[in-house]
């Protein structure tokens, strides 16, 4: 039929769509990188107002090298912002929210550790999920996924 596209031939990774991608990939980097280097040189800072909020902490310098990891982090991901450094930046951004939201909703559920830590479980989830669908626009930008053929 003539006025009706051809599937075969729609590209999904048009330069509007790749535009509004790199954007939200490059916004969401920023955001995640930026809290990281926020909440991870909060406790180098300033150990006893973060102690404060998140229950004592026998080990200081343990938390204070969590921290500085944690800084490191997030420059790590404002750097992949600025360089368009793709899957490492996905990458890291994702497991890293994935390990720190599951250690927190583990341990918090656990009684070890605050329960404001279920706060900082819930931002790693929405990190995670907003990372996810990094992957599903990459997914979805790649074209449709052809039938598999032996």
């Amino acid at each position: 039929m003539r006025g009706i596209p051809d599937a075969r031939r729609v590209s999904v990774s048009s330069p509007s769509n790749r535009s509004f991608a790199d954007l939200y990939e490059t916004k969401l980097a920023s955001v995640h990188g930026t809290y990281y280097v926020l909440a991870g040189l909060w406790p180098v800072i300033h150990l006893r107002s973060f102690a404060a909020v998140t229950g004592p902490k026998p080990e200081g310098w343990l938390v204070k090298a969590m921290g500085l990891l944690i800084t490191a982090i997030g420059l790590t991901l404002l750097t992949g912002a600025r360089t368009k450094e793709r899957a490492t930046t996905t990458m890291l951004g994702s497991t890293a929210a994935l390990a720190l939201g599951g250690v927190s909703l583990r341990y918090a559920a656990q009684r070890r550790i605050s329960p404001v830590y279920f706060l900082d479980a819930g931002v790693h989830l929405v990190l995670a999920s907003a990372w996810a669908a990094v992957l599903l626009i990459g997914r979805w930008r790649s074209g449709p996924l052809s039938p598999r053929t032996k």
